[in-house]
């Protein structure tokens, strides 16, 4: 008998495991309190948002005060020179840019989510979805120069030929301003595009297989097909999604601030007028608003409005989201029915099965799905095609400005000489000529300083709560009610949390002076919380319940069992959402302007005023000079470089994941 041998496994790494697990005499105590503990943080978010709110509202209560909740929304004049504060020409502007960015960015989204999950090669998927997705990457000042230098000089013919052959229809005619309601709406919907088309392609790809395949059976062509089976289905998703881009776009800033020309005095006369947004307002007008207690409480009401606004369109979104996850799981259980049934339960299925029009000829719906496909394939081609002119542009304009003395000398501004004091590297102060505005050194390492700082601390803390929610949470009241507020607080758009931060630390000198970089770093975590949490929560859920279990069932605390499993099992995953929001971060520019102040030399000291990329580009691009345009454009390439690698390392490590 022949006999075989089988190697005898290595018994190291068991044994290291068994000993990092070994049950302790303090283990099972510190339970609770490891529990309790992460309970407490999870509850943080909660006080956190009711003093947000009860900040925005006692700030803002002066306005109200004066003039009454309806006047200040329903007066549309917007004169802070004559002490007149009426906010909806602010609410229209909102919402006109709002619904021109919807009109033009949803079907462009969806379009190319139809591509990628129903036409595109397979081969082109990851490709055709990693760049569209990286249409988020850019950050909105970038956006906003790009728009006001390159976009709306070259389209200004067009939108004059437009309101001159369309003037009969109301609100369109008339001369078109440089900066207007219709260029801001398309470099939204732009903005929007990665958002719908990410969620709406997500919301696709759970459409029943065999819905498609019933629907080809039957003769269907392939249009017919995603028209009867993929987009009733998917409705509800894309309506979420769409929603959810709507609220991006509403809360918009400084991308907004550069394009739209900033006219307060009442609603333009035409979709082509210079106007305001309620986002745009606070980011140009908070400066000359520290001096005056009323001006400084409208601004903070056009804040606490907009919140308000943007709160209502994320419910919305999420209840239509929630609503086709269900229809999903019915779907699923009545397939699952079907299965279980066989042949008695070909009849009941046959109502949940779409039904193709098979009424025109054959020629004729062949040449209706070409057309369908083509038309699909070519929004996906417009939709990045933005992405490769801005980067295009970028490199064009941008790489000329690239030098040493580029990255290794700070700005001095175009106005003359500015005292340069290195107290970071402890060198002595330099001064430079009055022709040359100098480079981005402090503004990298300024951004670098706020970020990390900002990551340093919500990083741990998203993770802790995401923790709770997974390993304590599930099924409890109160981990439901944080994980809507967690909800709440992604759809804050960015300039409320700046504003929150300004007249929470900034105006009330917190540690000692107003500006601080530190300050700017927490109006970034702030950002950067619930995109942890939400970037956690399907990570930690993937861990194999079956290895607590294991661990568990051999008494290991839980704890530990978080501590030596979890955590480390999902560690790839929870560092591709540190990385994304740390990119999130990175680009914004509306709650850096807000708490950082104005500093052109490079200075380490959190808790003085620090220079970023993105106040630096904002600075140059509402500059006159023509020299500090081309640091603009050198600082947005460096910019965008730098969050687009970081993307791309967080989607390498998601991919990696996946795989793992």
């Amino acid at each position: 008998m022949e006999s075989s041998t089988v190697p005898a496994p290595s018994t190291d790494a068991a044994d290291r495991l068994r000993a990092a697990l070994a049950r302790t005499k303090t283990g099972s105590w510190l339970d609770p309190w490891v529990k309790g503990g992460l309970t407490a943080l999870a509850g943080l978010i909660f006080v956190l948002l009711a003093y947000f709110l009860i900040k925005l509202l006692d700030e803002s209560r002066p306005v109200f005060a004066a003039y009454g909740v309806w006047d200040y929304v329903s007066k549309v004049d917007w004169l802070p020179s004559q002490n007149t504060y009426g906010a909806g020409a602010l609410v229209a502007g909102t919402l006109i840019t709002s619904a021109v960015a919807l009109v033009i960015g949803v079907p462009v989204a969806v379009a190319t989510a139809l591509f990628v999950t129903e036409l595109a090669p397979a081969r082109f998927r990851g490709w055709i979805s990693g760049t569209i997705e990286l249409l988020a990457a850019v950050p909105s000042v970038v956006y906003g120069l790009w728009g006001f230098l390159f976009l709306a000089p070259r389209l200004k013919g067009a939108e004059q030929w437009f309101a001159d052959t369309f003037s009969f229809i109301p609100f369109v005619g008339g001369d078109v301003s440089a900066a207007n309601y219709f260029i801001t709406g398309l470099v939204l919907a732009i903005m929007i595009i990665p958002i719908v088309s990410s969620i709406s392609r997500e919301v696709m790809a759970t459409v029943p297989q065999d819905h498609k395949e019933a629907a080809l059976a039957l003769g269907a062509t392939r249009w017919e097909m995603i028209r009867t089976a993929v987009l009733p289905y998917s409705r509800a998703g894309i309506v979420g999604g769409s929603m959810l881009g709507l609220g991006r776009a509403l809360g918009e800033t400084i991308a907004v601030a550069i394009l739209i020309g900033g006219a307060t005095a009442g609603v333009g006369d035409s979709l082509f007028s210079a106007g305001s947004t309620l986002a745009s307002v606070i980011a140009l007008e908070f400066q000359e608003a520290t001096s005056d207690p009323e001006h400084r409480a409208a601004l903070i009401g056009a804040g606490l409005l907009l919140f308000a606004v943007t709160l209502v369109i994320n419910a919305i979104a999420r209840a239509y989201i929630t609503r086709s996850e269900s229809r999903l799981e019915r779907a699923q259980r009545a397939a699952l029915r079907a299965a279980e049934a066989g042949p008695q339960g070909i009849k009941a299925r046959r109502r949940i099965l779409p039904r193709v029009e098979l009424a025109t000829s054959l020629a004729a719906r062949k040449r209706v799905d070409r057309i369908a496909r083509g038309t699909v394939g070519a929004l996906t081609v417009l939709a990045m095609l933005p992405l490769a002119l801005l980067l295009a542009f970028l490199v064009i304009r941008g790489g000329g400005a690239l030098s040493w003395d580029f990255f290794t000398t700070d700005p001095t501004g175009a106005a003359g000489t500015v005292s340069n004091v290195n107290r970071f590297l402890g060198g002595d102060a330099a001064t430079a000529a009055s022709t040359d505005i100098g480079g981005i050194r402090s503004a990298i390492v300024g951004s670098l300083e706020v970020v990390g700082i900002a990551a340093a601390v919500v990083v741990p803390i998203g993770i802790a709560v995401a923790v709770y929610l997974v390993e304590y949470g599930e099924g409890k009241r109160f981990a439901s009610f944080v994980r809507y507020l967690v909800d709440v607080m992604t759809g804050v758009p960015s300039v409320v949390f700046g504003l929150f931060v300004y007249i929470s630390l900034v105006v009330s000198q917190v540690g000692g002076g107003p500006f601080a970089g530190w300050k700017a770093s927490v109006a970034l975590g702030l950002l950067m919380l619930p995109i942890v949490i939400n970037s956690s929560l399907p990570v930690l859920r993937l861990v194999p319940a079956s290895l607590r279990e294991a661990a568990l069932a051999l008494g290991v605390p839980r704890w530990k069992v978080i501590l030596k499993i979890v955590l480390p099992t999902a560690l790839p995953g929870l560092i591709t959402g540190a990385l994304l929001a740390v990119a999130r971060a990175a680009g914004e520019t509306a709650p850096i302007i807000f708490t950082a102040g104005v500093a052109t030399a490079l200075a380490g000291d959190p808790n003085g005023p620090l220079n970023t990329l993105p106040a630096q580009i904002y600075a140059d691009v509402t500059a006159s000079s023509s020299q500090q345009h081309d640091r603009a454009w050198g600082a947005a390439l460096t910019l965008v470089v730098l969050i687009l690698l970081l993307s791309l390392v967080a989607r390498l490590a998601q991919r990696r994941s996946r795989i793992s």
